[in-house]
């Protein structure tokens, strides 16, 4: 009987080692770490594509797995979608970081054409600056510091940002079938927190493009400002000796010559931008 409960002993340690063999070794990451993306108060978990992980098992061996995934812009393909509020936004990991992540993009109107042209994106630390508008994100991640797991892996998500100026935006002046972009500068601008004053010399003394004179001029914005002033300053004059004047902004002017036009577009700061841009033109005979 002593002898029997020795060889069942001896039976159960050699099930108990076999039993534990296949398990990873202490502290080894056994999948790749989910992705949260956030903006502001608005986050998304990112789905998880493709992935070639290992790890170090107690019986000494090594555990890998290879999963395949569908291509970002595949049709089908459901993917989560950031609302984002400003130009930027933050990636973290619910895992150790990687020691080394590449980030593309594409527009949201390529899905469904898997050939489609991406656009690498550099990472500032853990930030993504956002491309303006509705892209396709793939972030690819990679750890390879470790001895007792890693490999790499790819994440997929949308993110709808809106457009950021880091300058106030274009404006094009139509007549008729010409277009001009005139002088363009700022009194105040903002973009990213970061805020910038100028003092400008009296604008009888720029050097603008020009238009024709006595042809009506519409002004066409990349984006609409919120509000619009206009004043008139005699070309040429001395600064000490030049005096503008306001003039009525109904939605267009027809110019004179001998005179300097000068457009104060105002944006309220959101979105991370905004400020009062200056834009100037003259007539020519």
């Amino acid at each position: 009987m002593k002898k029997l409960w020795s060889v069942l002993l001896c039976a159960g340690l050699v099930l108990g080692l076999w039993g534990c063999s296949d398990e990873p070794v202490k502290g080894a990451v056994t999948q790749p770490p989910g992705l949260t993306v956030a903006c502001g108060e608005a986050s998304i978990a990112a789905l998880g594509g493709g992935y070639d992980w290992r790890y170090q098992l107690r019986n000494g061996e090594t555990a890998n797995t290879i999963a395949d995934a569908a291509h970002p812009l595949e049709e089908s393909l459901d993917l989560p979608v950031l609302e984002a509020e400003t130009g930027e936004a933050a990636l973290t990991w619910d895992g150790p970081a990687p020691d080394l992540v590449r980030v593309v993009a594409w527009p949201a109107a390529s899905k469904g054409s898997t050939e489609a042209h991406s656009t690498l994106l550099e990472l500032l630390g853990d930030t993504l600056p956002l491309q303006a508008g509705e892209w396709i994100y793939r972030v690819k991640g990679s750890w390879s510091a470790q001895e007792e797991w890693g490999g790499i892996a790819e994440y997929v998500f949308t993110v709808n940002a809106p457009v950021v100026y880091q300058e106030p935006p274009a404006l094009t002046l139509v007549q008729g079938e010409g277009r001009v972009a005139p002088f363009t500068t700022f009194l105040y601008w903002e973009c990213a927190g970061v805020g910038t004053n100028r003092s400008l010399s009296v604008p009888s003394g720029w050097e603008v493009p020009s238009v024709q004179a006595g042809v009506p001029v519409t002004l066409e914005w990349e984006a609409e400002p919120d509000e619009v002033t206009l004043q008139r300053w005699p070309q040429g004059v001395p600064d000490e000796e030049a005096q503008g004047e306001e003039l009525p902004w109904e939605g267009s002017l027809t110019p004179e010559a001998g005179w300097v036009y000068v457009s104060y577009a105002g944006w309220e700061v959101q979105n991370g931008w905004g400020g009062t841009g200056v834009y100037a033109f003259c007539a020519g005979e």
